[in-house]
């Protein structure tokens, strides 16, 4: 049997641990992201060179201070989302994972209860076309994918969307006595 549980760091990142047999098991850190997001890239082929550059140079990075929030938002899906946005439209894509109309922002992190410190990213599109835009909240390039959810943290750790991977609800460990 094991526990699951999840801890925020002192800066608010959020670190996931799976006890089993007494033992902690790191799922999901700061180093581990990093970096794979240095790996992510290769940069010998000149398609991919090209798509990085599109990435990192968003103008709407000088526009919005949104973009430059340190926290990583919870890991909503295990995967991007494709999307078709239209020129000339601005979106507002949710940065805390707590949105229920994924990737875009609902409003929920308004909610004073909540105690959320994340604010959505906007970004004005400038051409017509389908975007892949992240879901697992962890992409150094917002708000797009940039293959971070890949990574074993990510994908053996829990998301919003339950899945096979997922660690069981405290209802599923509790064996009911009749």
């Amino acid at each position: 049997m094991s526990l699951y549980r999840v801890l925020l760091s002192p800066i608010g990142y959020r670190w996931d641990h799976l006890l089993a047999n007494g033992s902690n098991k790191r799922l999901c850190g700061l180093t581990s992201l990093r970096t794979l997001s240095k790996k992510i890239f290769d940069d010998s082929d000149p398609k991919t060179v090209e798509i990085k550059k599109e990435l990192t140079d968003l103008k709407d990075k000088e526009l919005y201070n949104e973009y430059s929030q340190p926290e990583k938002g919870w890991v909503y899906d295990k995967k991007p989302i494709k999307y078709m946005c239209k020129e000339g439209k601005a979106y507002l894509w949710c940065s805390c994972g707590r949105s229920h109309r994924q990737p875009f922002c609902d409003g929920t992190h308004k909610n004073k209860h909540l105690k959320i410190t994340l604010r959505p990213i906007r970004w004005d599109c400038l051409e017509t076309k389908e975007y892949w835009f992240c879901n697992c909240k962890q992409t150094a390039h917002r708000p797009f994918c940039d293959g971070t959810h890949k990574s074993d943290g990510i994908q053996s750790g829990q998301s919003t969307i339950r899945d096979a991977n997922s660690p069981p609800f405290i209802n599923d460990t509790i064996n009911v006595v009749k």
